[in-house]
């Protein structure tokens, strides 16, 4: 992978394709999610595709304490214009969804389309119970059971197959998964916690959305994109069958398949 600075910080990037620039944005503990889905598809060969790893992911710098999710967006940001693009569609996952949200309101220029696959809204009634079963896995972290609070966190968000996604991806998935896992539990975890996103701030957001929800998802990730199809103006909804949260690793053709159709459905010049 290259690497490109952002406030004296070295982050990690790849790139492949030409045409319309896709940027992928990974979730928690998995920074290679997309992988499969790529692999199993032509989008490489019909766009400017990028993938890049998070703050505290892989060999990115680390992550700090007290960052916002409009930090994660200036990173965004900064990659953009070191690639000199002047906007993208935007692909986020889970907490990457979260970050694309943000990164709409903090740089809409920059954002021509929004695939949000899952992104947490802490704002819908299930969020408490959800993050209330989060607790325990904290604690296992905590105290130094990483192993089992990598299995406890895929399996709470992705269900009773999660390891065997991620074992799918390569040899060292595991490890590198176990080497990121304190992002997640020293990181992202507060920064979500401090992200103020509701209907008021989703109604500033204008640009052609794609709602993605696994049909074996848990309540909170069903409410939240419910949430998300009530609140933005311009959303299409995409269920994915058979799949749980862990979406482009549960069913990666089909995703590809149904990101694709949205893409061509909504180019730059349209």
């Amino acid at each position: 992978m290259e690497t490109f600075q952002v406030n004296g910080a070295s982050l990690e990037y790849q790139t492949s394709g030409r045409g319309e620039a896709v940027l992928l944005v990974h979730g928690a503990i998995v920074a290679d999610s997309f992988t499969p889905m790529l692999d199993r598809s032509d989008l490489r060969e019909n766009y400017h595709v990028i993938t890049y790893h998070r703050r505290g992911f892989c060999g990115s710098a680390p992550t700090s304490e007290g960052r916002t999710l409009s930090d994660d967006a200036t990173d965004v940001v900064a990659l953009l214009e070191h690639l000199g693009l002047a906007k993208a569609h935007i692909v986020g996952h889970s907490y990457g969804g979260a970050l694309a949200l943000q990164l709409a309101l903090d740089a809409p220029d920059r954002v021509h389309s929004l695939v949000l696959l899952e992104p947490p809204v802490l704002s819908v009634p299930s969020a408490e119970g959800f993050f209330a079963g989060v607790a325990p896995v904290v604690e296992k972290f905590q105290t130094g059971h990483q192993s089992g609070a990598l299995v406890a966190f895929l399996e709470l968000v992705g269900g009773p197959d999660a390891m065997s996604r991620l074992g799918a991806l390569s040899e060292a998935s595991h490890a590198q998964a176990l080497s990121d896992l304190p992002t997640l539990f020293k990181g992202d975890l507060a920064t979500l916690g401090s992200w103020q996103f509701d209907e008021s701030a989703a109604r500033k957001i204008h640009q052609p959305v794609l709602a993605v929800l696994g049909s074996d998802s848990a309540p909170f990730f069903v409410e939240s994109i419910r949430a998300l199809e009530n609140w933005l103006p311009a959303t299409e909804s995409f269920a994915l069958g058979g799949a749980s949260h862990l979406l482009q690793m549960n069913k990666p053709s089909e995703m590809a398949a149904g990101l694709s159709s949205f893409l061509s459905r909504h180019p730059f010049g349209g």
